[in-house]
């Protein structure tokens, strides 16, 4: 909390791990954010949903979570752990990697992601790493090399979900979080903070988040 409130920070995400794999921890943090930081601030976690359940739920709301990030990857899309948010956690969301195999899965999914109370369903791209490489290269991909090598196929499939679910007038917001927005834009957004808090008087923040000091010399 007392971070939080140092780099006046207007949202905090709880991750690892899951954190249904220590609730009471968990719950913990919650409550001392809660009790120590700014009564506006958004809190939300991430889960795969295996050890999810109504009780659970009801407790996080009750100690103010705004919203929990499901994903379903991890259950093979199964939305069932889902419907125990549902009108009680106020915002739900579904967070996966836009895999190009999966595309056509997620778009028939998309009512019933409304029905069992999603609110939002954010994309990631996929993008080449030295963990996944092994893997990934078995796909035939295409990959753009420019600050970290990404796939094409993943922002392409990711793009059609968000047009499918326009055209089609379905009421959830689908977000594509591109590696280059956040690579460029949320680091930058992140130093802008930092330095707020850093930089002494006579020190410049550039548009980018980094301190710079202009000396005689």
């Amino acid at each position: 909390a007392e971070y939080i409130n140092y780099f006046k920070f207007k949202g905090v995400s709880l991750s690892g791990g899951d954190p249904l794999l220590f609730f009471y921890r968990s719950m913990e943090y919650l409550e001392r954010i809660r009790k120590n930081c700014a009564p506006d601030i958004y809190i939300w976690i991430y889960t795969n949903g295996i050890l999810a359940d109504e009780g659970k739920f009801r407790k996080l709301a009750t100690a103010g979570l705004n919203e929990v990030r499901f994903d379903i990857g991890a259950t093979h899309f199964s939305l069932d752990k889902i419907a125990f948010a549902k009108g009680i956690i106020p915002n739900i969301t579904i967070e996966i990697p836009a895999v190009p195999e999966e595309k056509e899965k997620l778009k028939q999914l998309l009512p019933e992601m409304i029905k069992a109370g999603v609110t939002n369903l954010n994309l990631h791209q996929l993008r080449l790493t030295k963990h996944n490489a092994p893997k990934l290269l078995k796909h035939n991909y295409t990959y753009v090399h420019a600050e970290q090598p990404v796939v094409l196929e993943s922002e392409l499939a990711a793009l059609e979900i968000v047009d499918y679910a326009r055209e089609n007038g379905l009421e959830i917001g689908v977000n594509y979080c591109s590696f280059f927005f956040k690579n460029r834009f949320q680091k930058a957004g992140f130093r802008n903070q930092i330095a707020k808090a850093l930089a002494a008087p006579n020190e410049i923040i550039t548009e980018k988040g980094f301190i710079r000091e202009v000396t005689e010399n």
